[in-house]
């Protein structure tokens, strides 16, 4: 059995694919949470891609390492190819990474296992782009991505949020008025007032925020969206004037293969006469089920 390292996204195409056994160690930022991944949680803690702890790596040996393909990579082959271990590179957040899932179906000796999961997203992927492929230029969502966090500290600068976040909203339908800018900057308030998208989507990375798979009510959910509501940026904005402004937890709906979801919450909300028949959180109930193979639990969206 082939054992790997790897990183976040990357652990739950494991678990889908039924390949979690062949896990030896992962990156520590699962345990922002926990109940959500639990076998990957009880493997050795070898650090991040940011920090690699290399005795732990040494202790372990894992075969291959997985990372994110680029700068990380560089820094970390001097230290493992000494010890016989193979890195490699798979971003699997490109807006088709089919093939990357595949090869790593074939490297995990569960190809038709990844092809099933493949087949299984694309169907939600292509009913929304059918339903949502002649709207007109005046009936097409502008949608703005930001980081929650980043918004709740009432940044003058605003930290659009991750890649995945941009693709939920080109595949719910959408139009993203962030596309071409490079991930990682920010953007000034005052872009984003002239932008003036219908709607605004947050994207929440931790459970104190009030989402994710332990969050049992929408309390502490609806206390942050009100705080950045109140915000000096947001508050200003039409969508949050209007009712338009959202909360997704991205590791649930953005991460990992969860694109069909994220797009289904969205496009629910972009367009609900358009999907009125389409419920997001059985879809997330499969997910969660079928293919995790954990309950399905928390909340994902809000409201």
């Amino acid at each position: 059995m082939v054992k790997f390292y790897i990183r976040l996204a990357l652990g739950k195409i494991f678990i889908v694919i039924h390949s979690n056994n062949n896990i030896t160690n992962s990156d520590i930022i699962w345990s922002n949470d926990p109940d959500l991944y639990p076998r990957p949680v009880s493997k050795t803690d070898i650090g991040t891609i940011y920090e690699p702890n290399y005795e732990a790596i040494a202790e372990v040996k894992p075969e291959i390492m997985i990372m994110t393909p680029g700068s990380y990579i560089d820094p970390v082959l001097p230290n493992v190819e000494p010890m016989g271990v193979k890195v490699i590179g798979l971003a699997l957040n490109k807006a088709d990474y089919d093939s990357e899932l595949m090869l790593l179906g074939y490297m995990a000796g569960k190809s038709e296992r990844a092809k099933a999961f493949l087949d299984w997203k694309q169907e939600t992927l292509d009913m929304i782009a059918e339903r949502t492929g002649n709207l007109g230029e005046d009936k097409r969502q502008k949608v703005f991505s930001a980081t929650l966090s980043s918004i709740l500290k009432g940044d003058k600068e605003i930290s659009p949020s991750l890649i995945g976040q941009h693709q939920i909203i080109d595949k719910a339908g959408a139009e993203n008025v962030a596309d071409g800018i490079p991930t990682g900057s920010k953007v000034d308030g005052e872009w984003l007032l002239k932008q003036n998208p219908d709607s605004i989507v947050l994207a929440s990375y931790y459970v104190k925020e009030g989402l994710g798979y332990a969050v049992t009510n929408k309390t502490v959910a609806a206390e942050t969206l009100k705080t950045a509501l109140e915000t000096d940026v947001l508050s200003r904005t039409s969508a949050a004037k209007e009712g338009r402004v959202y909360i997704l937890g991205y590791y649930g709906t953005a991460s990992g293969g969860q694109d069909s979801i994220g797009a289904a919450y969205l496009a629910k909300r972009f367009y609900p006469d358009l999907f009125g028949d389409l419920d997001p959180i059985e879809l997330h109930k499969e997910y969660f089920e079928d293919w995790l193979k954990i309950p399905y639990s928390g909340l994902w969206a809000y409201p």
